[in-house]
């Protein structure tokens, strides 16, 4: 009760706060004449130009389901991870892991820990895949745009978009000379600072250099969720002739810091002295610090552009590597005693990416739009090891190679595609359109895999390397038919699909399909009243077959020792599942000072079948794989799962944004902005092991909640600096993102702070 009364006293301080900064704003705009054109606002919705189909078009124009989020936003939300970006888009479900940010749209998303396979969102950056979902962290800093591209995209982009794709783009050199820089500090110690720096060299030459670091202090009690990175990017544009561009670039990124960590499970209710992490705190995780996660990250790429008269080539290879080493402390099992006591964890993953795509597409100004390209991608050498830091005797170990520590993981993964694929738009009238795409992939992933999770297993001693691969041959497609209402209303329908790459059980030496969906959408793109109102709605129908998603069983290797290794492992066991729904997005600009944002989804996401056999065979008179190895454990109920509801996937969501600028005098312009999201219970996993001993009911289940950020800003005259206060999650809500075992993954906590940055 105090700290419900404390938090409602914070934020009617908030409130009566901002409150008096507005009327004091409103009474000085009011007691000057404003000038006759204000700045930082607009007559109209702005037009956004997006390359959803590997082309330069307007977002309403474009017949896809897209949500974009401009650099400018970015950099006044203060966004420095995923999460910050994208969070609020309708349809989508953050997911965080302890190695890095997942996304799901409309139900579909990765239902597997991703050393067993990849997300089925890709988190792109500048039109380039990355495995690695642990890169979600950085990048944020001198960007375009992102554009999240809603439903399959399996024919433009291939494998692992059956729920979408999320395009990070970032800002090529232009013949201009400009700069930027920002600094924001907040609570936590937080320090984040931007730089950016343009010029042209010659009339054919321009570079652009930028970077970021971004800091602040553990979230959680024991230090852990810092963050500590750095980062830079160098671009070289060629222009020699007006068809010809080239663009050279690279990336470099360091993180330094805490690792993304837990707490120990808490049910529904949120939190009380008797909790099982021992505290009133959501944030409180009992293990020890002393943790690290360091990365790097560099990606080099070029984009070669050649107008050939008749259509365009484009030609975009790249390179990436990626290095990671962490130092962990998380809870072995179902026991406090072992968490507060857990000595943790080391792993090192790496990683090296290479990839080209070549197409050649019809000019912007032809009628029938096509497009031809193949596409190459090499991972060579995905390691991970993950080491146990402590052995059954309870004496700590060093971080040892392959094959001399006592309880380990060691897993090195290589996978190649090949892909071609075509798409074309042909006009049957001036109004009316047909679209249709195909693409075939060779998917190929090879495995050698050693696990040995317990020094003093019976008989066992180090398992036997697993060497097998797996090889897939995958059609997707997509047929659409789009209309012009109007020259401001757009129609659109289409059925499409894609699919997520098998991978590898690595508990029983066996592999899983891939995994294919079947959408069907429906979708309309309209403004009304002179540009001044926006409204674009999609329905969609998804099956899903071979849905990735595992149970869990008893670690077959621990036998009753007492060691820091899992209490129980993960297998795939591929299910069907169908998901159907809508959103709905609207934009209105009140008067030239003055836009509402509102966006709904609903979303009915289950599996439509999903053969558990630990679960469904659960009890004492357990058969074939689960005998012997999952002994009934008191309190849990064994539930079969036809009909269950897919993970993170609430039934309505809502978010609503409003912002009035003020114009002053000496045209200098104060913007206050809120915005707020709600969304109705769901569920991080799909297992629903309720009571999970000693964890309450209600572990798994994320309550209905409200999460809203609030800012208010100052532009001077000609928009050159800016100052801005700002505050996220301002009901402090512990909303739960992911989950593993006993532990949970939280999103940030309450954070404020103040940003200024200057352009010139």
């Amino acid at each position: 009760m105090r700290r419900e009364s404390l938090k409602i006293a914070a934020m009617s301080s908030l409130a009566a706060a901002v409150s008096s900064i507005l009327a004091v704003s409103t009474a000085y705009a009011q007691s000057v004449a404003a000038p006759a054109i204000l700045p930082h606002v607009d007559d109209q919705l702005e037009e956004v130009i997006v390359t959803a189909e590997k082309r330069s078009e307007n977002v309403e124009k474009t017949a896809i389901s897209i949500a974009t989020v401009s650099g400018d936003a970015l950099v006044r939300e203060n966004a420095v991870k995923l999460d910050d970006a994208v969070a609020a888009v309708p349809g989508l479900n953050i997911i965080g892991g302890p190695a890095g940010f997942l996304v799901r749209i409309r139900g579909e998303g990765i239902n597997i820990p991703p050393t067993f396979g990849e997300p089925s969102v890709p988190v792109m950056s500048d039109g380039m895949y990355n495995s690695q979902v642990t890169t979600t962290f950085y990048g944020f800093y001198d960007v375009a745009r992102v554009e999240v591209l809603r439903g399959p995209q399996g024919t433009l982009f291939g494998k692992n978009s059956t729920g979408g794709v999320v395009n990070i783009i970032t800002n090529d050199p232009v013949n201009s000379e400009e700069g930027m820089a920002s600094i924001s500090v907040g609570n936590y110690d937080t320090l984040d600072t931007q730089f950016m720096y343009n010029s042209p060299l010659t009339d054919e030459l321009a570079i652009r250099i930028s970077g970021s670091t971004s800091s602040h202090e553990g979230f959680l009690s024991n230090g852990d969720n810092g963050l500590g990175s750095q980062s830079g990017r160098f671009k070289l544009r060629y222009t020699p002739t007006d068809s010809l561009s080239i663009l050279l670039a690279a990336e470099i990124t360091h993180n330094d810091s805490t690792p993304p960590g837990s707490v120990l499970s808490f049910g529904t209710t949120c939190c009380t002295a008797d909790s099982p992490h021992g505290s009133t705190n959501p944030w409180y995780d009992p293990a020890p610090g002393g943790n690290y996660w360091r990365t790097n990250y560099q990606r080099y790429w070029a984009d070669l552009e050649y107008d050939l008269g008749w259509g365009r080539l484009s030609i975009l290879p790249s390179a990436q590597s990626f290095f990671l080493s962490w130092r962990n402390n998380f809870a072995p099992g179902g026991n406090i005693a072992q968490y507060e006591a857990s000595t943790g964890q080391y792993q090192t993953s790496g990683q090296h990416q290479y990839a080209a795509e070549i197409h050649l597409q019809s000019e912007d100004s032809s009628r029938i739009k096509w497009l031809l390209g193949v596409y190459y991608y090499n991972t060579p050498d995905w390691i991970t090891q993950v080491d146990n830091l402590v052995s059954s005797t309870g004496a700590p170990q060093l971080p040892g190679l392959y094959p001399n520590d006592p309880s380990f993981t060691y897993e090195a993964e290589a996978i190649r595609d090949l892909a071609a694929f075509a798409q074309t738009t042909i006009p049957i009238t001036d109004a009316l359109r047909i679209t249709a795409g195909v693409r075939e992939t060779s998917n190929r992933k090879a495995v050698n895999y050693v696990n040995n999770p317990a020094e003093e297993t019976p008989n066992e001693g180090y398992l036997t390397p697993w060497n097998t691969s797996l090889s897939t041959s995958q059609f997707t497609y997509k047929a659409g038919l789009e209309g012009d209402l109007s020259p401001t209303s757009l129609l659109y329908g289409q059925v499409s699909s894609g699919f997520v790459a098998g991978g590898f059980n690595f508990n029983n030496d066996s592999t899983f399909q891939p995994e294919t969906i079947t959408a069907f959408e429906l979708g309309s793109k309209s403004r009304f009243l002179q540009d001044t109102l926006q409204v674009n709605a999609e329905i969609f129908d998804n099956e899903i077959k071979n849905v990735q998603t595992f149970y869990q069983l008893a670690n077959p290797f621990l036998n009753g020792t007492t060691i820091t290794a899992p209490q129980f492992v993960n297998q795939v066991e591929p299910a069907t599942a169908r998901s159907f729904g809508g959103e709905l997005e609207v934009a209105y600009l009140l008067t030239r000072v003055d836009r509402f944002d509102f966006s709904a989804a609903y979303l009915h996401a289950r599996f439509v079948h999903f053969n558990d056999p630990c679960l469904a065979n659960g009890g004492s008179n357990m058969s074939g794989p689960c005998a012997g190895v999952w002994p009934p454990i008191p309190g849990l109920v064994h539930v079969g799962y036809d009909g269950g509801i897919m993970p993170q996937s609430p039934t309505l969501t809502l978010t609503a944004a409003y912002e009035h600028t003020f114009s002053l005098n000496n045209g200098a312009a104060l913007t206050a902005h809120a915005d707020t999201r709600f969304f109705t219970k769901n569920y991080l996993v799909f297992t629903y092991l309720d009571p999970f001993p000693p964890f309450p009911p209600g572990t798994d289940v994320v309550p209905q909640a409200t999460v809203s950020n609030a800012s208010f800003s100052y532009a001077s005259p000609r928009g050159k600096w800016n100052f801005e206060a700002w505050i996220k999650n301002i009901e402090d809500t512990p909303l739960k993102t992911g989950a593993f075992g006993p532990n949970l993954q939280l999103a940030d906590p309450r954070t404020y702070g103040v940003s200024a940055w200057v352009r010139f």
